[in-house]
């Protein structure tokens, strides 16, 4: 698995999410590629995707991490986002500053305090973070004066007003701008909306990918393929203990003007014991997200993938010759509200947060008294955000095995993956592109090419353990992502919940109190 000698002359990247569109940025910056033609493709009927994870009305911007790595990552990221300009990426406002608290329960605090060290060690090492926005919170009273809110959620945690929140849609847009008026584009980029990929295309005499077929059958040849399609890409290509998609709940509440003007600056608050987090209303919608980035749901379901068949009677000039393998895999569900187990949970969230009955004494200045019936109203909307997880949490960046083994053990140049976000690639936004090319050319900085390779047999079977016996011991099957940041219930089917109840919205939904 290497990069190809030469600049590939087409390069399909499928997907206009973060990965994609980050990539595409990238290539365009890159002399080398000059004379290269791009085509971005998406299955979506409309761009931004509106059921992509990358859209939604809010994601968090942070550098709160417990690994170092995407600690200091995310902290590069971060002078873009405080870009106010208007061809910034925080201009127009895209990005709004407002903290992020990150509480724990009593003895799960390692992950809290460790995310804490990791952005103080930053800010001492000299990166764009402040030291003195870092503050410590030892009790419920700390807790309540950072956020501002009578209700609290976690006994510990810490405050970092380095950190913000990004109009997660308006980024895409922004990006998709970007690339089509970019200096470098003169006319060789296109951006194809409603165009799905039934499969991938494989030469039956060099076993390479060539592109991707259509459900029409039609093909988009290229000389690489770049697989950015995020929670679909376990249903192209075979991804089997690798990655798979699970569905986080999140909703919507209506707030008055009072509330909104009152919230405007709320930091982001995260219950890590429970996954549970807030995100300040957005301006133009006066609506609070709650959500929950938790183990998740899968949605598996029967889908075949193209392998290559090296004794097809298929001749030479034909663009593929496939047998299929069918597997059961979680794909990506976006036609139902949440089940009503989150919902349950959200407003449990909510009501801990703005109880409906306390104290006078712990009553915060200015703070509306209608507040007191937010986890009760009714949700203007609910989806389900579709996660790609990996079983370390870590982004799959690399050239994967293709179908049947290359004729005299040549590399794989023709096919990339770029995806495995695991919830928490979108922060990474205006930087990102730059690290895949890096890897596409085979020079990624080796702390991140350790992290984002495609994992080894032996490197699953240490993640994920071994069932079987003696040499006949292979990874056990993957099903929940184990990078220490999730919480809530495990192991549910969203088939099983969904039969259980959903959610009820009630779109414009506002109290009788506006």
């Amino acid at each position: 698995m290497a990069p190809a000698t030469s600049p590939p002359k087409d390069i399909l990247i499928v997907g206009a999410g973060v990965f994609g569109l980050s990539t595409a940025l990238a290539l365009l910056e890159r002399p080398q590629y000059d004379e290269s033609r791009i085509a971005i493709i998406d299955a979506s009927l409309a761009l931004p995707n509106p059921v992509g994870s990358s859209v939604d009305a809010s994601r968090i911007i942070r550098a709160d991490y417990a690994n170092p790595s995407y600690a200091k990552l995310a902290c590069l990221a971060q002078t873009h986002w405080r870009d106010q300009t208007p061809t910034g990426w925080g201009g127009q406002g895209r990005y709004t500053q407002t903290g992020f608290v990150l509480t724990g329960e009593k003895g799960q605090e390692a992950y809290v305090r460790e995310a804490m060290h990791n952005v103080q060690d930053l800010a001492r090492q000299g990166l764009p973070m402040e030291l003195d926005k870092i503050q410590q919170l030892n009790n419920h009273s700390d807790i309540r004066k950072a956020t501002g809110l009578v209700g609290v959620s976690g006994e510990t945690g810490y405050a970092n007003w380095n950190s913000g929140w990004a109009d997660a849609e308006a980024c895409v847009a922004f990006a998709i701008h970007k690339v089509k008026s970019h200096p470098n584009n003169n006319g060789r980029v296109s951006i194809k909306p409603n165009t799905k990929v039934a499969r991938l295309a494989f030469s039956p005499k060099t076993h390479q990918c060539t592109g991707v077929h259509l459900p029409n059958d039609s093909t988009i040849l290229a000389d690489l393929t770049i697989l950015a399609t995020g929670a679909w890409t376990p249903s192209i290509l075979d991804l089997s203990n690798h990655a798979l998609a699970t569905g986080q709940a999140l909703a919507f509440v209506k707030l008055t003007q009072q509330e909104q003007d009152y919230l405007a600056n709320t930091p982001v608050t995260m219950n890590f014991a429970r996954g549970t987090f807030i995100i300040a209303p957005h301006p133009q919608t006066h609506e609070l997200k709650i959500a929950r980035h938790g183990f998740g749901y899968r949605n598996p379901i029967s889908v075949s993938h193209a392998q290559s068949n090296p004794s097809s009677a298929s001749p030479p000039s034909s663009t593929d010759s496939n047998t299929f393998v069918e597997a059961k895999v979680s794909v990506p569900r976006t036609d139902t509200q949440i089940p009503i187990e989150a919902e349950h949970a959200l407003r449990d969230a909510l009501a801990e947060l703005f109880p409906p009955s306390f104290d006078a004494s712990m009553k915060p200045s200015n703070y509306p008294e209608s507040l007191r019936d937010v986890s009760k109203r009714p949700f203007t909307n609910t989806r389900l955000c579709w996660y790609t997880d990996t079983p370390s949490g870590n982004f799959i960046i690399d050239y994967p095995p293709l179908p049947h083994p290359l004729p005299s053990n040549s590399p794989n140049t023709s096919l990339f993956v770029a995806s495995g976000g695991s919830g928490h690639g979108f922060k990474f936004f205006p930087i990102l592109g730059k690290y895949i090319v890096d890897a596409l050319e085979g020079r990624l900085e080796t702390e991140y090419k350790e992290m984002w390779r495609w994992p080894s047999k032996q490197a699953l079977k240490e993640e994920l353990g071994t069932d079987g016996h003696g040499g006949d011991r292979h990874p056990k099957e993957f099903f929940e992502c184990q990078d220490g940041s999730r919480a809530g219930p495990r192991g549910m089917i969203l088939e099983q919940e969904l039969r259980r109840g959903v959610a009820e919205v009630e779109p414009g939904a506002v109290t009788a109190k506006l």
